[in-house]
């Protein structure tokens, strides 16, 4: 077979190429192209052909119904031959996204700057009640104001300083509050906050 002006192929050598690929967990077209031209093994299997990435990938798409087929055909010709039991399980994880934003995920670093922040609010309003009343310029509404906005900051300080013991108290390094099992991990090329799930199956 041929595709896009490429030099013909056996189809059982790109076969080969696949099962071979499936075993050694190597699953992209562009690693199969590789490895055809430096794995002295893969390069034995497949009779030298350097097959390109272009042709692997078509052949795999135009045939999948195929190759699982065979795959499946493979298997039971192995449980029939006693060399495997059919009692191997496999398992394999995912990630699912919690509900947990990220707003509501903590790290010891991000609660310290949190902290640190509503403290610099804190002082601000203090200061600020204290330049006014020496100004002669305080009213009862401005007073009223401050207070209100403080008493927010504190309230606010106070919550963070109760996770910050939590943390410390359970040796924790992250936490999060929506989903407090959920963490934080890579998910395809970025960090979400989620629950790696594990499925098994026989």
């Amino acid at each position: 077979m041929s595709y896009r002006n490429n030099p013909p192929y056996e189809r059982k050598d790109l076969l080969k190429l696949f099962i071979y690929g499936y075993f050694n967990k190597i699953r992209s077209s562009r690693s199969l192209e590789t490895e055809c031209k430096r794995n002295i093994e893969l390069m034995w299997l497949v009779n030298g052909i350097r097959h390109d990435h272009g042709t692997i990938s078509l052949f795999l798409k135009e045939n999948r119904k195929g190759f699982k087929k065979i795959m499946r055909t493979f298997t039971c010709l192995l449980k029939g031959w006693g060399l495997i039991d059919g009692q191997l399980i496999a398992i394999d994880g995912t990630k699912i996204q919690a509900q947990n934003s990220k707003g509501n995920y903590i790290t010891p670093n991000g609660l310290a700057k949190k902290i640190n922040y509503f403290d610099e609010k804190i002082e601000h309003y203090i200061q600020r009640l204290e330049e006014m009343a020496q100004e002669d310029e305080l009213t009862n509404e401005t007073v009223s104001l401050m207070e209100i906005k403080i008493d927010k900051y504190q309230k606010k300080r106070k919550h963070l300083a109760e996770l910050k013991k939590k943390m410390n108290e359970e040796g924790k390094k992250q936490l999060t509050i929506t989903d407090p099992e959920s963490r934080a991990m890579k998910n395809n090329g970025k960090v979400d906050v989620a629950y790696n799930m594990q499925s098994a199956r026989r």
